[in-house]
């Protein structure tokens, strides 16, 4: 999707989880799987990832804009094998290689969840799916290894993660999640 939104930096949604949390419910609304969201940009299925997110913007720095949003979406949609390095990781959403769907009711569906929900809290909803928080998790933030439990996720989309003497806010462009456990 191609978005040029004009607006204010700080007015702007959390692009990148405003479409998890619409990929998401397009998913559940289409076929009946309840997908979970891998924080910041992934969707699994099982503990399976079946799609990935990336938003980029392009700024407008004298009027402190984003002239164009510019999200791609990654969904495996119905393939029935994948490459040996990845089988245990990776998924589709028709693994059977027969949809009950076809692709453009699917995008349809997550163009039509995205403008639902773009001006409404999505933020909750994807703290509802998240299959993150509450978890273990493991990253290396400004080059030290820290472990800890994910407990919630900040209006701002930050990973909050309590490393046991303080908490820790984690945005997506200083940490790697190296492990989750399931």
């Amino acid at each position: 999707m191609v978005l040029q939104p004009s607006r204010p930096f700080e007015d702007l949604p959390l692009y990148t989880i405003l479409t998890a949390v619409s990929v998401r419910k397009a998913i559940e609304r289409t076929t009946g799987i309840v997908p979970k969201i891998k924080w910041v940009n992934d969707i699994y299925i099982g503990n399976k990832k079946v799609c990935g997110i990336l938003s980029e913007g392009v700024a407008n720095p004298s009027k402190q804009t984003f002239d164009k949003i510019v999200i791609g979406i990654g969904l495996n949609f119905s393939m029935s094998s994948f490459p040996e390095e990845i089988q245990h990781k990776a998924t589709s959403l028709f693994p059977d290689g027969h949809p009950t769907i076809s692709r453009e009711t699917l995008v349809g569906e997550i163009v039509r969840t995205f403008f639902e929900y773009e001006n409404k809290d999505f933020l909750t909803d994807y703290k509802a799916h998240s299959f993150v928080l509450g978890k273990t998790v493991q990253f290396v933030k400004n080059g030290n290894f820290y472990e800890g439990k994910a407990t919630d996720i900040s209006p701002s989309g930050e990973l909050i993660v309590d490393i046991g003497d303080g908490l820790i806010s984690l945005n997506s462009g200083e940490i790697s999640l190296t492990s989750i456990e399931f």
